[in-house]
């Protein structure tokens, strides 16, 4: 490298050249930014600290921490209980209200359910109070509440309910992209609402064949393999009948294969699932359920199993 000036040609290694940093930059460098910090009162600003830049990390593979809240939509408990976000429940400590779930997670073997309290006129959910609210960590404290229904006023604030509800879900499951265990919890989750939504209106009054079969979505080979035993070893498609259907029960909580005709009558006869085959129909990949079902002589009991003609 040639160096030139007025007078003279000077030659010099290019690695020796260092450039002299000024000192008003040196101090400059050294100067810590102050940064703005949320907290429960609104926007504050710190004292002045050190800003560290963090690596870049794609936000698939970013897995949310162990102590974080996994986020799900609807929750079968032990009791039988079914929990669904936008759904109405009593709870034990306050019979004579209404509540709404809003959320339901999971902090590693804890659950949590939370709840806001509900203006009832007439048997209808007119409104939501956001100002009262309660968290419930056990399912035997809750209870559906099924003479209580949805008023036009309260439609929009319980349908916002569940669309934050699955906002949050929706989130969790992109933090937890790599968290297996969460996901094949998550798709079970999902797989027991549409299964036991798609049973009972599958199952009809006055219908006296087979119901058509309910989608399920596109075929997971990894979770859904896992849940319902799915390979290419079956050729991707599984039978339950008779009392094996019991088997099912751990998946998709109790009485998801009867259908009470008439709710309010004791005497009521009821129909029940006698069959279901899980498959994949391979030209969409989609996943399906077939079932068929048959009607009682005799009311509904908790020992229908025993007693029902297969």
């Amino acid at each position: 490298m040639q160096l030139v000036d007025s007078k003279e040609r000077q030659t010099v290694k290019v690695w020796e050249v260092e450039e002299a940093i000024a000192q008003e930059q040196v101090e400059q460098t050294r100067k810590r930014q102050r940064r703005t910090v949320i907290t429960d009162q609104g926007l504050t600003s710190s004292s002045e600290v050190a800003v560290t830049e963090i690596p870049y990390q794609d936000q698939v593979t970013m897995a949310v921490p162990s102590s974080s809240s996994l986020h799900f939509y609807f929750f079968i408990g032990s009791n039988g209980t079914i929990l669904r976000i936008g759904s109405l429940y009593s709870l034990d400590f306050c019979k004579g209200s209404v509540f709404i779930c809003t959320s339901i997670s999971r902090n590693k073997d804890l659950f949590k359910f939370k709840f806001l309290l509900c203006s009832v006129v007439d048997k209808k959910v007119e409104s939501i109070d956001r100002g009262v609210s309660c968290t419930v960590n056990n399912v035997a404290h809750v209870s559906c509440q099924s003479d209580v229904i949805i008023g036009s006023k309260g439609k929009g604030l319980v349908d916002k309910v569940i669309c934050e509800g699955w906002d949050r879900v929706l989130f969790c499951q992109v933090k937890n992209a790599a968290n297996f265990s969460y996901l094949l919890d998550l798709r079970k989750s999902c797989l027991a609402n549409q299964i036991r939504q798609g049973v009972y209106s599958g199952i009809s009054r006055t219908a006296t064949r087979p119901a058509q079969p309910i989608h399920l979505g596109i075929f997971d080979p990894m979770h859904d393999s896992k849940i319902l035993g799915l390979t290419g070893e079956n050729h991707f498609q599984v039978s339950y009948s008779g009392r094996d259907l019991a088997k099912l029960d751990s998946f998709l909580g109790a009485n998801w294969d009867v259908k009470i005709l008439e709710p309010g009558n004791p005497c009521s006869h009821f129909k029940y699932v006698c069959r279901v085959k899980f498959f994949v129909h391979r030209p969409s990949m989609s996943l399906r359920l077939n079932f068929v079902y048959s009607e009682s002589n005799y009311p509904f009991t908790v020992a229908y199993r025993s007693t029902c003609s297969y």
